[in-house]
């Protein structure tokens, strides 16, 4: 399992982009949970080999990790 940060993520195509220590790697939406799919969430996820490049899939917000500004701890709202 890998960690890394989505620093890229458009609705309106549904794809996205993972960065990591060691690169980045590309996502689809369907392949994200709806909490995830915010640029800056950090996330876990796996990796899938395709050609020409490796794509991250089972991608979750890491545990404890806030996916909007407004939340004060992990589980607040507004």
């Amino acid at each position: 399992m890998a960690t890394g940060i989505v620093s890229y993520y458009d609705d309106n195509i549904g794809q996205g982009r993972i960065e990591t220590s060691s690169g980045h790697f590309a996502v689809r939406a369907d392949d994200m949970a709806p909490d995830a799919r915010t640029q800056g969430a950090r996330v876990d996820f796996d990796v899938v080999r395709e050609e020409p490049h490796d794509r991250a899939v089972n991608v979750r917000l890491r545990l404890g990790t806030r996916n909007d500004p407004k939340q004060r701890r992990f589980g607040d709202t507004g």
